[in-house]
């Protein structure tokens, strides 16, 4: 069997992402996908498909931060064993924007301490 790996991904907490991987081989190959070595369990947010030209598409629906990890995509068929990894980082959106270098000067943040208001910037 072959299989050609999903790229390295990040995005923000809610969005949709999708990972694909397109694989051949005769016989046809089993596909497991495992996250952290840990078998996806395919549901409402974990749908698999697979398109005509032979790629599986997982979409994982409003990621959460604990969907984050090394996705294997692993094939099986009576000849061998293939595998591929690729890493996803989901961020909450002030992370997102720190880890891609926006300026906050803007901001202000406020405690409430007190029933007195501080401000910080």
């Amino acid at each position: 069997p072959q299989v050609l790996p999903p790229p390295d991904q990040a995005v923000i907490e809610g969005q949709e992402v999708t990972m694909s991987v397109r694989i051949s081989g005769q016989p046809k190959p089993m596909l497991y996908w495992l996250r952290d070595r840990v078998t996806v369990k395919t549901g409402p947010r974990h749908v698999v498909c697979e398109t005509e030209d032979g790629t599986f598409v997982m979409t994982i629906k409003s990621a959460v931060r604990s969907d984050s990890g090394i996705y294997t995509c692993r094939i099986i068929n009576e000849y061998g064993t293939k595998q591929c990894e690729g890493r996803l980082e989901v961020k909450g959106m002030f992370d997102f924007f720190l880890y891609h270098g926006f300026d906050f000067n803007c901001c202000h943040f406020y405690e409430c301490t007190n029933s007195h208001l501080t401000l910080f910037q």
